[in-house]
């Protein structure tokens, strides 16, 4: 059971750890085949960037190279970016409806007349 927890959290930590790192990284002049290397914490489960005491090297199925990762990053902040995008034209197009409708009720507000008036004519 132990050894799943750790997995998982090794799972997640790797996850942020690369979405961190590339974002924190410039993108360098050699887009070439650099593949990503991991460390993990084998007492604490934490995942590193770099080798250090207790640390063991984590071994990802298939070769992760800084540019692929970069591209991956990127493509999700462009999806993101557009979602958000059109979720604020839905939003700017309902706020838009609002207003006429506001307008609409307004006009109709202006035209009432006391019930008061009409009785005093009568």
């Amino acid at each position: 059971m132990r050894g799943r927890r750790i997995k998982a959290l090794a799972a997640a930590l790797i996850c942020a750890v690369l979405t961190m790192s590339a974002a924190a990284r410039p993108v360098s002049a050699q887009t070439g085949g650099t593949p990503v290397q991991l460390w993990v914490d084998t007492r604490t489960g934490q995942v590193f960037i770099r080798p250090g005491a207790h640390r063991v090297r984590l071994n990802m199925p298939g070769v992760v190279t800084e540019e692929q990762l970069n591209r991956e990053v990127e493509q999700k902040v462009q999806e993101k970016t557009q979602a958000m995008e059109s979720q604020l034209s839905q939003q700017q197009s309902v706020n838009a409806s609002l207003a006429q409708q506001n307008a609409a009720l307004n006009q109709q507000v202006a035209q009432m007349k006391p019930a008061w008036t009409n009785f005093a004519d009568n």
